[in-house]
């Protein structure tokens, strides 16, 4: 039995808020740009995928192609990133307010919690949510 218990909060970003510094010479990657609730468990991932992302960008702007031209490499990179970001963020908010419907036992929040799960889990929903956040997006 626990003696202690820590309550942390979960904190998140703002889908609309910027990446891209007034100047566009500076941007946010990571959790420093679109920090999400961890009930996806796509934190990491994605901020690999946008270090991945931002990288070919700049790749492509040395070597001087078209889109570079039109585009700065760090426009481009947020451009690219932000929808799917953002739909994970969503996600992600959505299962973490079904995961802790609370009310205790034989409540009417707990019965719709387990009724989605398990609906979500036969369909086959869950597993592809979670796949859709591991494959790339770049």
């Amino acid at each position: 039995q626990s003696e202690r218990c820590f309550e942390l909060g979960v904190y998140e970003h703002s889908a609309t808020a910027p990446w891209l510094s007034k100047g566009g010479r500076a941007v946010l990657l990571g959790d420093a740009a679109h920090a999400m609730a961890p009930f996806l468990g796509q934190g990491a991932n994605q901020a690999i995928q946008d270090g991945y992302c931002l990288a070919d960008r700049l790749a492509a702007a040395r070597a001087g192609g078209l889109a570079a031209r039109v585009m700065g490499p760090l426009q481009s990179y947020a451009l690219l990133r932000r929808a799917p970001v953002t739909a994970l963020q969503l996600e992600s908010r959505l299962l973490g307010a079904m995961e802790t419907a609370g009310g205790g036992a034989g409540t009417l929040p707990q019965f719709v919690r387990d009724a989605f799960f398990l609906a979500n889990g036969k369909l086959g929903v869950a597993a592809q949510v979670f796949v859709k956040g591991a494959r790339p997006w770049v």
